[in-house]
């Protein structure tokens, strides 16, 4: 059984970090968030038979990757 490489889903995901509070021109206070570190994700989907069934179900499973080599 193998993962399917096809079409892959990679998403850049952001976390830790701080948030920054500060007023916009219209006078309304904003918070934002700003992100600590960053790393590419890539979904692989690995596709799971039943047992005795018609039907498979997808095993959605990621791998982490750096942004940006160092």
């Amino acid at each position: 059984m193998g993962r399917y490489t096809g079409r892959r889903l990679r998403i850049n995901v952001k976390w830790g970090g701080h948030t920054d509070s500060y007023v916009d021109n219209q006078g309304q206070y904003r918070v934002r968030w700003i992100p600590g570190r960053e790393v590419k994700g890539t979904a692989y989907d690995t596709p799971i038979a039943g047992y005795a069934v018609d039907t498979c179900n997808t095993l959605r499973l990621w791998r982490a990757e750096a942004v940006e080599s160092f």
